[in-house]
């Protein structure tokens, strides 16, 4: 108890923890779970090259989100996903779009 005491009148600048940057460093995990199971416009960077991508927002790690589509044919429905790290997009946004969901048959 003593000890706690002693330290309450120390000066702000022995703190270990700065207020003033730990908002910056303390990020939310995931930017984007908001969007989660919607269907989102992705514009991001590969290489020198912009890339447009739409699909539904099936996963946010942290560090990419994972797209995924769903396509039917023929042969059944087929699944495609992919990821883009946080760092490649340079924009991101609710679609306006409707997609239908697959049907089996």
């Amino acid at each position: 108890m003593q000890f706690l005491e002693s330290q309450r009148g120390s000066d702000p600048s022995d703190r270990t923890i700065d207020p003033t940057l730990t908002r910056l460093q303390n990020r939310p995990m995931a930017r984007y779970s908001s969007l989660l199971g919607r269907i989102v416009d992705v514009c991001y960077r590969a290489g020198e090259i912009l890339l447009p991508a739409t699909g539904m927002l099936a996963a946010d790690s942290g560090k990419s989100i994972f797209l995924e589509n769903h396509f039917g044919g023929y042969r059944g429905s087929k699944t495609f996903r992919w990821e883009i790290p946080y760092k490649s997009i340079v924009h991101l946004a609710e679609s306006g779009a409707a997609q239908t969901p697959p049907t089996d048959g």
